[in-house]
């Protein structure tokens, strides 16, 4: 039987089980990739000849929170002589006498899901005491002072450029790729955008909103009306309240009192379905994180976007997956939303989702032009 060439090797890094959903997504693209090595978060594939590299390269991976190429791996026990014998594998000498290197991430992969156990994705400190033994080591002009163990005070990577990844899989053994920074998760060290929170928030949903904000660059203007389906506690709306948003929060359950508090939030104490529709008439955009299944949460939209007399521009969904298998039905649950009237669809998951995927919908891209102006 004859086998497919194979040209080079692509990682995909992602949240700690979620290896069967990103498995199931590339077996289903039909591109032809082939299982390699795997871990907890880190998973990597054969490339056949005639698939490309660029190709991989370029493909948005809905649980990949980034990807690239290998360009091999060391291993060892002391930080120095790792560091040394990495910028000495003959693949990254060949990209350095080519100048490609702009930038390095190092990550480990997440030691938990988020939000177990209060663990939030970020840089550890081993990742960057090892960036900065890198950067000691290599070319001059990798040096600058970039590291740092604070995930929400490193600069991003310029767009488009060329990043030696570093993935710590144990203390010891390294893998190595490289990638071209050119969506906003690719300019981040493991594909994590770093996100503030205050001491204040009441729920780490606040995190899953701002990510989620930031990832899509939502065109949302100051003073903007919302509503969001399923808000109790508040963690979400309050993201919102605190980029000047005036947000309404649908949630039979009660909500923080700082929320109450603000003068820009009210709260309709009620199911989604005894809500009157006239309350999302002079919406703008709407936002969805209820604890149900994925078929049920677009019904519920549905029921308020398809309306008549509603015009609501933009969604933010975060659907939940109880099973990963459910997840092979993303595409038509974005089919589905497409058939709203939603030309610009974006699926990914977040850093900050649990087994979940945020789902930004505008009426059209155009919209996203009028957040850049």
């Amino acid at each position: 039987m004859a086998t497919t060439a194979v040209s080079s090797f692509g990682f995909v890094s992602c949240q700690r089980g979620a290896e069967f959903a990103v498995k199931q997504e590339i077996f289903a693209s039909g591109f032809g990739l082939r299982l390699a090595f795997s871990q907890s978060g880190f998973v990597t594939f054969k490339i056949p000849t005639d698939f490309g590299e660029d190709r991989f390269l370029k493909h948005k991976w809905v649980f990949a929170r980034t990807h690239g190429l290998s360009l091999g791996k060391v291993k060892g026990n002391q930080l120095h002589k790792l560091a040394a014998r990495l910028w000495q594998l003959p693949a990254v000498v060949a990209q350095n006498e080519m100048g490609a290197f702009q930038d390095i991430h190092v990550w480990e992969p997440d030691a938990e899901i988020p939000g177990r156990n209060s663990f939030e994705p970020g840089i550890s400190p081993l990742a960057s005491t090892i960036e900065e033994a890198l950067r000691q080591q290599g070319p001059v002009k990798l040096q600058q002072p970039q590291a740092t163990t604070s995930r929400t005070s490193r600069l991003p990577t310029g767009r488009n450029q060329r990043v030696l990844d570093v993935v710590v899989v144990e203390p010891g053994q390294w893998w190595v790729s490289w990638h071209r920074a050119e969506l906003p998760q690719q300019q981040w060290p493991g594909g994590i955008v770093p996100v503030k929170c205050p001491p204040q928030a009441v729920s780490r949903a606040y995190l899953k909103m701002e990510e989620a904000l930031q990832w899509s660059a939502f065109p949302f203007q100051s003073g903007d009306e919302w509503v969001e389906l399923g808000c109790s506690p508040g963690g979400s709306c309050q993201a919102l309240l605190d980029h000047g948003q005036f947000v309404t929060g649908i949630d039979p359950a009660e909500v923080d009192p700082l929320l109450l508090e603000r003068t820009n939030f009210r709260h309709l104490r009620k199911r989604t379905v005894e809500v009157r529709r006239s309350e999302f008439r002079d919406v703008d955009w709407l936002a969805a994180d209820m604890n149900v299944v994925p078929g049920y949460a677009l019904d519920t939209v549905e029921a308020i976007v398809a309306h008549r007399r509603v015009s609501i521009r933009g969604l933010i969904l975060t659907l939940k997956f109880p099973d990963w298998k459910l997840a092979k039905e993303l595409p038509e649950y974005l089919s589905r939303i497409h058939s709203w009237g939603y030309r610009d669809l974006r699926a990914r998951q977040l850093a900050h989702n649990a087994r979940e995927v945020c789902i930004v919908a505008l009426r059209s891209r155009d919209l996203r032009r009028f957040r850049h102006s």
